[in-house]
């Protein structure tokens, strides 16, 4: 039992750490193709989890604006 709680700990530390990771590679390439990034994409790369911040990434990659990596947020 409290090995099983030490493996979902450990896990979910793993998660955690390549989210934050994934965040600041993001935050990196969005700024670098579109200078300092607003803070509603800030606190928006922030709070993410794993899977949204890849899909960003997967975008930015293409995307000429930040309004296409972020359709759901006012950047204008």
């Amino acid at each position: 039992m409290v090995g099983r709680v030490v493996q979902e700990l450990i896990e979910e530390g793993k998660a955690q750490g390549l989210a934050q990771g994934l965040a600041g590679t993001l935050s990196e390439l969005l700024e670098h193709h579109f200078g300092r990034l607003p803070r509603p994409v800030r606190r928006r790369i922030a709070v993410a989890a794993q899977p949204e911040l890849h899909a960003w990434f997967t975008t930015a990659l293409g995307a000429r604006s930040l309004a296409e990596v972020f359709p759901d947020l006012d950047l204008e």
